[in-house]
C-alpha cells in the first residue's frame, strides 16, 4: 500500500504549531485504537465500518504519527519540554517515532483506552435497549 494519504492540521510551522499537528494525529490514533477494539462486538460493526476499512485507517494514522514525529529535531524536543509544549512522555514517544520504533501508551493511557470502550460498549448497550422499547411502543398504539 502506497501512504500518500494522511492526516494533517498543519496550519504553521512554528514549533507549537507542530506540537499540536501531533497532538490531533494522535487523538486520531487513540480513536482508532477503541474503533478497532470496538469492531470485535457484533452491534458496532455496522456503525464503525469493515475490518479492512478500520485497517486501513489505522495504517494511514500510524504513517501520519510517523510523520508528524518526523518534524521535530532532538534539539526542538528538548526545546518543546522545557517550554511545557510536552511532557518527557510524549517527547520519549516522539523520538521514538521518529527512529522507527513502536508507540508507547502511557499505563495511564492504557486505562483511559479501556475506559473509553466501556463506555462506548454501554452506549451502544443502551442504544439498543432504547430502540427495543420505542417498537415495542408503537405497537401498543
Amino acid at each position: 500500500m502506497a501512504f500518500a494519504a494522511q492526516l494533517s492540521k498543519k496550519e504553521g510551522n512554528t514549533l507549537e504549531d507542530r506540537v499540536n499537528n501531533f497532538r490531533s494525529v494522535y487523538a486520531a490514533f487513540r480513536d482508532i485504537q477503541t474503533s478497532q477494539s470496538l469492531h470485535q462486538q457484533a452491534k458496532m460493526r455496522d456503525t464503525l465500518g469493515s475490518k479492512e476499512e478500520l485497517s486501513e485507517a489505522n495504517s494511514i494514522i500510524k504513517h501520519s504519527l510517523e510523520l508528524a514525529a518526523k518534524d521535530f529535531s532532538q534539539s526542538e524536543l528538548d526545546k518543546a519540554e522545557k517550554l511545557g509544549l510536552i511532557s518527557d512522555f510524549e517527547a520519549r514517544n516522539i523520538a521514538d517515532l521518529s527512529t522507527g520504533k513502536d508507540f508507547k501508551n502511557s499505563p495511564n493511557q492504557q486505562e483511559i483506552q479501556k475506559n473509553k470502550s466501556r463506555i462506548a460498549e454501554a452506549r451502544a448497550s443502551m442504544n439498543t435497549k432504547n430502540k427495543d422499547m420505542s417498537k415495542d411502543k408503537s405497537r401498543d398504539i
